[in-house]
């Protein structure tokens, strides 16, 4: 199974993620994954936490994104995962960008893989309309303006209805 998670900065990601997890175990992938790994080669420090980091990393995503680099090594370790080619039978995946999204949407459905795209928000922040996201028709929206232990229960439902 494919999972999507997207949501703006610092909305509950990791939060969702762990919830998430403990009701279907699962690996993390995020489509920027090729660009901190290839900035890495070159002895950058992608785990600073830091603007200047997110902007190097967003451009060197967009960068590779005009060859296809992230979409084909995301499907590929999608492939992997399910074709038992890595331990775990799912995948998380992070990614913003709703065209990105759809076209991991399609090659699921092309590869008859099961798959459910999650917007998390904290709805007291009320970002959504603010970051484009909205325009995509999300299987699922998590407001993470409440307790873990809520965020887990709605997580449990929704695992329910995949």
């Amino acid at each position: 199974m494919v999972i999507i998670l997207n949501g703006h900065d610092k909305q509950g990601k990791g939060i969702v993620y762990q919830a998430m997890t403990q009701v279907i175990p699962g690996v993390m992938y995020a489509w920027t994954d090729c660009a901190t790994t290839m900035m890495e080669w070159y002895g950058i420090d992608t785990k600073e936490e830091s603007e200047n980091m997110k902007s190097c990393i967003f451009e060197v995503t967009k960068a590779l994104e005009r060859i296809d680099v992230p979409y084909n090594e995301c499907t590929s370790y999608i492939a992997d995962v399910n074709n038992g080619l890595v331990d775990e039978k799912n995948i998380y995946i992070e990614c913003n960008e709703p065209a990105n999204i759809e076209k991991i949407r399609d090659f699921c459905e092309k590869s008859e893989i099961n798959f459910a795209a999650i917007y998390y928000i904290s709805e007291e922040y009320n970002i959504f309309d603010k970051c484009g996201s909205h325009h995509f028709d999300y299987d699922y929206i998590i407001d993470t303006n409440t307790t873990i232990n809520e965020i887990k229960k709605i997580c449990t439902e929704i695992v329910g209805e995949m």
